[in-house]
């Protein structure tokens, strides 16, 4: 069992690790501030990865930050990257426990609706813009940090509304659909 989870890690850092590099190659156009883009596709992939796999999507989304924040940002410090791994981790996995404590959630995400899964888009987008970009104005003292903010916040909500846009295309056509009654 503890061999199965630790590849299902190591399966998933590696497909978020590559999500993260398209998205670095293909979209760092967007970014218009430390860690805030206008078009966030890897917000879209951690709030999945967590909604889906609880705390092996959050290892897996901090092995990639750690690791990014240590060759992109701050070879030379430990620190800031643990911090930067542990705020991105951390806000997808706080965002699924808030809603299944509070009920508005089945541990299975049976119960999932368009309107909660809306709910839990605007709340890990606020959580995750808020808090990364509060580290990231303790670390560079940025002027226009509520303008930091607002970038990240629609960055990941169009990361998250795209993945899910392309998640059900997917779906539609190589899911099977039950025959009509």
């Amino acid at each position: 069992m503890l061999v199965s989870k630790a590849w299902l890690i190591l399966w998933t850092t590696l497909l978020f690790a590559v999500v993260y590099l398209l998205d670095r190659w293909l979209l760092g156009v967007f970014v218009l501030f430390p860690d805030a883009s206008l078009i966030h596709l890897p917000s879209g992939v951690k709030l999945v990865l967590v909604l889906l796999m609880d705390w092996i999507g959050a290892v897996a989304i901090f092995n990639v930050s750690l690791l990014a924040s240590l060759y992109f940002h701050e070879e030379d410090k430990l620190l800031f990257p643990l911090c930067v791994a542990a705020v991105k981790a951390s806000t997808p996995w706080l965002t699924r426990r808030i809603f299944l404590e509070n009920r508005q959630l089945l541990d299975d995400l049976s119960d999932i609706s368009r309107s909660t899964l809306l709910r839990i888009s605007l709340v890990f987008a606020l959580l995750n813009s808020v808090i990364s970009q509060l580290i990231w104005q303790i670390r560079t003292d940025m002027p226009q940090l509520l303008d930091a903010i607002l970038v990240s916040f629609i960055g990941d909500l169009t990361g998250i509304w795209l993945v899910l846009f392309l998640l059900r295309l997917l779906a539609r056509y190589f899911l099977p659909t039950a025959p009509p009654d």
